[in-house]
């Protein structure tokens, strides 16, 4: 994460010595203010008067143990940097942090006990950046429905881009795009908070055409500039299942402008179901307009190895808990070799998302992957942003 320097650090443990160590090496760092919880209950105590920009965090607690600690922050700050401290085992930490992840927490990482001031230090940076005002505002910030609703009525919804990258040549292939709210009063809204908050009050579609409208109108120059790019766009599964699932999407895509041929539909496979025949006819008429279509997430949901031949698919999109730190983690790196070798025998396209670190890169790549994503590459960014990126020498 960025500098640590002045930030509010948040120590869970039930160990008095390891939280005493912690604030030590915290306070070398000058960090601004520690507070300090013996379990997991306390930790969430702490949260609501507190709003700290980190937390470290054990696993073996009583009372409240790490994981239901970990699984109840996600729930409240999804996008609060977090650090698992832990003694346990390996196979248990990488158990942790897969299951972090998957409650939804976008910044979170692990620390093997002993704890050394030096490998902390690593620790803390190899964390995603989010800045203070983000965490603060997914704190503080609950919007309701009609809020959302407002927002997207208001022009609040806009879009960044980022970059996917062939890794043999170093091309920029794609971009995906993703949705942003900015609250005028609150800040930046996760999309953690809102995108569920649309599917589950039916607002999805209308954020679908907001992006598609958004991304069409955006990219245009982008399009201009480089023949080939294409731009990924999230569908919802709730949308594309529907009866007219398909005339819908194919009328967003006419009427907003998008070139049907620059298009990449990403949907994700977690909330791909066992009868899912309209989505899937959706899916193969949207190929047919020269639109392509990506599983995002793979790994995470329950598509058997039969349904996903059966998918009208281009693309498999790697999750990044898979990725990212996988050559540290013999079991990672065996399920990401595994998805690539599957995608090959496909003849999918694969695409290692959170790709953050040289080494990340590096085993994708050893791998056999197609194309990478992640900060590594490039941070999302707005479309003029993006225009002055692929100029600067990322083609």
């Amino acid at each position: 994460m960025d500098d640590i320097a002045g930030r509010r650090v948040l120590i869970v443990d039930d160990e008095a010595f390891i939280r005493a160590l912690l604030r030590r090496c915290l306070a070398r760092l000058g960090v601004g203010e520690i507070r300090e919880a013996g379990n997991g209950k306390a930790g969430l105590a702490e949260l609501q008067g507190f709003a700290p920009e980190l937390v470290l965090c054990d696993l073996n607690m009583p009372g409240m143990d790490g994981i239901e600690f970990l699984r109840l922050l996600a729930a409240t700050a999804p996008d609060l940097p977090t650090l698992i401290v832990s003694g346990e085992d390996k196979r248990t930490l990488d158990g942790a942090l897969r299951l972090a992840k998957g409650y939804g927490l976008a910044s979170v990482g692990v620390l093997a006990k002993p704890i050394e001031p030096e490998r902390l230090i690593q620790a803390i940076a190899r964390l995603r950046p989010t800045l203070p005002s983000e965490s603060r505002a997914a704190m503080a910030f609950a919007p309701t429905a009609a809020e959302f609703a407002s927002a997207l009525a208001g022009g609040q919804i806009s879009a960044v881009y980022q970059p996917k990258m062939e890794v043999a040549s170093g091309k920029t292939s794609s971009v995906e795009c993703l949705a942003r709210w900015t609250h005028p009063e609150h800040g930046p809204v996760s999309p953690g908070v809102f995108v569920p908050l649309a599917e589950t009050h039916g607002l999805v579609d209308d954020l679908t055409e907001a992006v598609m409208r958004t991304a069409a109108r955006e990219m245009a120059p982008v399009f201009d500039a480089h023949a080939g790019l294409r731009c990924a766009v999230n569908f919802s599964f709730d949308t594309l299942g529907r009866r007219d699932g398909f005339d819908w999407a194919a009328g967003v895509i006419e009427s907003s402008g998008f070139p049907p041929e620059r298009l990449i539909v990403e949907v994700t496979e977690s909330r791909l179901g066992e009868d899912d025949r309209r989505t899937l006819e959706t899916l193969a008429r949207l190929r047919m307009k020269r639109a392509r279509v990506s599983l995002d997430d793979f790994g995470t949901g329950y598509a058997s190895l039969a349904r996903l031949e059966a998918l009208p698919i281009d693309e498999l999109k790697i999750a990044r808990g898979f990725v990212a730190g996988a050559a540290d983690a013999p079991a990672k790196r065996a399920i990401l070799e595994s998805a690539v070798a599957l995608a090959k025998r496909l003849e999918l396209v694969s695409v290692a998302e959170g790709v953050e670190s040289l080494s990340d890169l590096e085993t994708a790549r050893a791998a056999g992957i197609d194309l990478a994503q992640g900060y590594l590459i490039a941070r999302p960014m707005p479309a003029s942003a993006l225009l002055a990126w692929l100029a600067g020498g990322a083609k």
